[in-house]
């Protein structure tokens, strides 16, 4: 696990939370330009809960039990062979 500066908080926070973070920021930005009001809210919501009293990003759920993001997608596939 690296340690680096963090670009939100004057703390050394984890180096992939912080990759995480950055990632969840522009993709706000990303859904608040192009009117995508709702996403963006799921992002602001998501960030708002699982940041620590600094503004580090911090993970509260670790199993799929309890983090209520998490929603089992079934994936469908088929596989079509042409000879």
């Amino acid at each position: 696990m690296l340690k680096s500066n963090s670009f939100f908080t004057k703390k050394t926070v984890n180096e992939d939370l912080e990759t995480i973070q950055r990632a969840l920021v522009i993709a706000h930005q990303y859904y608040s330009s192009r009117s995508n009001f709702e996403e963006a809210h799921n992002i602001t919501r998501l960030l708002s809960e699982n940041l620590d009293k600094d503004g580090a990003l911090k993970i509260t759920c670790r199993d799929t039990d309890s983090c209520p993001y998490y929603s089992p997608t079934e994936i469908k596939t088929e596989v079509v062979f042409e000879n």
